[in-house]
């Protein structure tokens, strides 16, 4: 797996959602009704469109993997931007201190689980969902 990077995406303001938060959350009893309430407020919210700090910052990482594949990896220069955007992994996660917050992680060949585990091991409880953010303009 290549190299994580975190950015902060900009607060998601929506509606309240009227699904259950009972989850994968991992909260003792006591606090269990407390946070499920509060959860309960963002669980179907989806993450808002990338910032284009985020995309720059996505196009920035392609670009770097394209340059590493093409002078240490001997491929042509089409075929490393080609693969470079090919392997390219971007995931939506928001934590318990800030719910309405998404942050953007680049994890290059990275798969949904993979970093879910990743986000778990640093974050623990904290973790609230881990969504594969879907390419747009850069994947063309």
């Amino acid at each position: 797996m290549g190299a994580l990077l975190d950015l902060v995406s900009q607060p998601l303001h929506s509606a309240k959602s009227a699904e259950s938060a009972e989850s994968h959350l991992c909260v003792p009893l006591t606090a269990r009704s407390a946070h499920n309430a509060h959860a309960h407020a963002y669980r179907a919210v989806p993450p808002p469109d990338l910032s284009s700090a985020d995309e720059e910052a996505i196009a920035e990482a392609i670009e770097e993997r394209a340059a590493i594949r093409e002078f240490e990896g001997g491929e042509s220069s089409e075929t490393a931007k080609c693969e470079a955007r090919v392997a390219m992994c971007a995931f939506r996660y928001r934590l318990t201190d800030e719910p309405s917050t998404w942050i953007t992680m680049i994890a290059p060949g990275c798969e949904l689980e993979e970093a879910r585990r990743t986000l778990d091991l640093r974050f623990g409880k904290r973790l609230l969902d881990v969504v594969r953010h879907q390419f747009r303009r850069w994947m063309a």
